[in-house]
């Protein structure tokens, strides 16, 4: 092999290995976002609101069915800082204006009209 043959062939092989990498880096790139696809494709998150850390059907049980007017109380002020974004909320804060304890109603009532204004 002469001089010109042995730096063609030379030249081969760096463009063979370029090829190369160039084919790794593209079945890199592939698989990278073959992951970030199926990584979509798990479970669904929640799309229920929260407040406070909880689901807004935590607080629509706890207004409608706590033993403890204390927290039934702490549920209606958290439902009418959350307003009407759910439907739930005026119909249980509503219903929560009838509370045997009066600082149920009252805290029902002024949640109500905040979320009226």
């Amino acid at each position: 092999m002469n001089h010109k043959e042995h730096k063609e062939h030379k030249e081969k092989g760096k463009a063979r290995r370029a090829g190369r990498r160039i084919f790794s880096l593209c079945s890199l790139c592939s698989l990278w976002f073959l992951c970030l696809i199926l990584a979509g494709c798990g479970k669904p998150q929640s799309t229920e609101l929260t407040a406070h850390g909880k689901p807004l059907s935590h607080w629509l049980g706890e207004l409608a069915s706590a033993a403890d007017p204390k927290a039934r109380q702490h549920a209606a002020r958290i439902l009418g800082n959350v307003g009407g974004v759910d439907p739930a909320v005026v119909p249980a804060l509503t219903e929560a204006t009838k509370d045997k304890a009066p600082e149920v109603r009252k805290e029902a009532t002024a949640a109500l009209e905040k979320i009226k204004k």
